[in-house]
């Protein structure tokens, strides 16, 4: 019956209604004790709130029972008033907590609202390397540009000089979805000779590879001739997908001169190649 009674209310036409259920859970989750029916009311105010539980819901960031501020939190990441992405930069910078500071900036994140940049960019260099990294990867995930300079010119802990890589990695995606090719793979360039955890450097060699197949080629031969064997296997399947005639003949010339096992992965790749 709940559930009918809140789909009837997000209807366009039922704006009346809505908002009487609005005031009616606010005023249950303000006065009510039991624990279960305020995260009722919370978990139904995500669906329902709009900018009229806004206020409520920021004093309870603040509350004192942490089950009760994850679930204000969730109500105001999805709330489409843009008070409520104003609530959050406001408890961000009251916050003290590490761990609570990455949660807000996480939500601030899945708003996508670019109003929210300029906080995080001023987290972006937190001497927390959480709160720092998470605000890093926001940026990112926002679409806005590189994080500020103090960040990249101060010595990074592994955990920030991990955001940046992979933030680095995001806005390289960014910028090649949009059609800046150039722009996109000197991103990627960077990343791959920043030597910095596999998973990243392949992921800017698949990159490189999507923005100009045979221009990757002395990429994918670095790679195969390198000592990194997760990089050296992802480099033999990329070469394997790269067609036309000069790019194999490019790894076939190469091929007596790799390491033994590329030598073996490449030659497996090239045998499916198109």
């Amino acid at each position: 019956l709940l559930d009918q009674i809140v789909r009837r209310a997000l209807n366009p036409e039922k704006a009346v209604q809505r908002a009487a259920l609005v005031r009616a859970l606010l005023a249950r989750l303000e006065k009510g004790r039991d624990l279960n029916q305020r995260v009722f009311c919370l978990r139904q105010l995500a669906v329902l709130g709009t900018e009229e539980s806004v206020g409520v819901l920021a004093r309870l960031l603040g509350d004192t029972d942490g089950t009760i501020r994850h679930y204000a939190l969730a109500a105001l990441e999805s709330n489409p008033s843009s008070a409520a992405g104003r609530a959050l930069a406001a408890a961000l910078l009251d916050s003290r907590d590490p761990a609570w500071r990455v949660a807000i900036i996480q939500a601030l994140a899945r708003r996508r609202q670019p109003a929210a940049e300029r906080v995080l960019s001023e987290l972006a260099a937190d001497r927390h390397p959480s709160v720092a990294a998470a605000a890093v990867l926001a940026l990112a995930n926002l679409g806005a540009g590189a994080p500020p300079r103090s960040t990249q010119s101060t010595p990074a802990s592994e955990e920030v000089s991990s955001a940046l890589v992979h933030a680095a990695l995001l806005r390289a995606e960014r910028l090649a979805e949009q059609g800046d090719l150039s722009a996109a793979r000197k991103l990627y360039l960077q990343v791959f000779q920043t030597g910095q955890g596999s998973h990243m450097r392949c992921g800017a060699l698949s990159g490189l590879v999507r923005c100009g197949q045979a221009e990757a080629v002395p990429q994918v031969l670095e790679a195969l001739r390198g000592s990194d064997a997760v990089l050296q296997a992802h480099a033999a399947r990329l070469a394997g997908m790269i067609p036309g005639k000069e790019a194999a003949a490019r790894f076939r010339e190469a091929l007596p001169k790799l390491p033994p096992k590329a030598q073996q992965l490449l030659s497996e790749a090239l045998s499916w190649s198109p």
